[in-house]
């Protein structure tokens, strides 16, 4: 997916929201700035948001020192999560179709992204899962069961703290000898890390690796050949939020299943879908 105009002001917001975080005077706050807008300047359009996404945050931890200004915040969304796993869990065994609210789960974990909404307040978390049995998923979740039962080897492509939890939650439903959990190669705004699949239990239940990669999606070229090796021999990707849709959701002659939340205009008016849509976009 290419890059559009619009996504410019997500790019300064960013950055001024990180400069605000990490930056010890205004002048080094107002310097990510200026050099966030040379970057955006200068990116290819034609090229998926996230490769931006990823220069920036290099200038960022090379100006202020911090190699993961969001390492707090998600310690913080990890534990938040994992102090509400039972109850959702127990939510997710007693409704009707189990697969399906597990998905919506994860689907609604996709919120908590602050590469688009910023740092999600408590209550905007605790108001997410409040019922996800009330939302309504877009897609077949018949597909994803067939999908599911038909593919040997599985690859699950993580996207964020907080959000990884309720991952855990809908892989307890999976048949883990069949899938590899994917989280990040470095730190990414608030994209998950191997760090972050030890601390809510995920690496004592599926085999976890790294894409050797530090953008927030998934940019094949600047990923490891390991990865792309495991990428090339899956028979399904299960790809989850906007950063992984954007750089993947144009590569033909694979079988991947988006789990996202349309959280942008950008987005929205791709896939045709209105804001705040639990989406289940299946291409081959």
């Amino acid at each position: 997916m290419r890059t559009y105009h619009e996504c410019r002001p997500c790019f300064t917001r960013q950055a001024v929201e990180v400069g605000r975080m990490m930056a010890a005077d205004e002048r080094l706050a107002r310097q990510i700035v200026d050099e966030t807008q040379k970057i955006t300047d200068a990116m290819d359009m034609t090229q998926p948001p996230p490769l931006a996404s990823m220069n920036m945050y290099r200038m960022i931890r090379r100006l202020t020192g911090v190699n993961d200004p969001y390492h707090d915040y998600k310690r913080k969304t990890n534990r938040q999560l994992m102090g509400m796993i039972e109850r959702l869990r127990r939510e997710i065994r007693q409704s009707a179709d189990p697969l399906l609210a597990a998905v919506l789960g994860a689907v609604s974990g996709n919120m908590i992204d602050c590469g688009i909404n910023g740092q999600v307040s408590d209550e905007q978390i605790r108001a997410a899962f409040h019922d996800i049995n009330e939302t309504a998923l877009i897609g077949e979740i018949g597909t994803f069961r067939s999908e599911v039962e038909r593919a040997e080897k599985i690859l699950y492509l993580a996207d964020n703290s907080g959000e990884i939890v309720l991952d855990r939650l809908l892989i307890e439903l999976l048949p883990a000898e069949k899938l590899t959990f994917v989280v990040r190669g470095g730190p990414i705004i608030n994209d998950v890390l191997m760090e972050d699949a030890a601390e809510v239990g995920l690496t004592d239940m599926v085999r976890v690796m790294d894409n050797g990669s530090d953008a927030p999606g998934t940019l094949l070229s600047q990923c490891s050949p390991e990865f792309q090796r495991a990428f090339d021999e899956a028979d399904l990707i299960i790809s989850k939020g906007q950063g992984n849709f954007e750089t993947l959701n144009d590569m033909k002659g694979r079988n991947i299943i988006f789990l996202l939340k349309i959280k942008c205009e950008v987005i929205s008016r791709h896939t045709s879908m209105p804001l705040g849509t639990p989406l289940l976009y299946h291409v081959r």
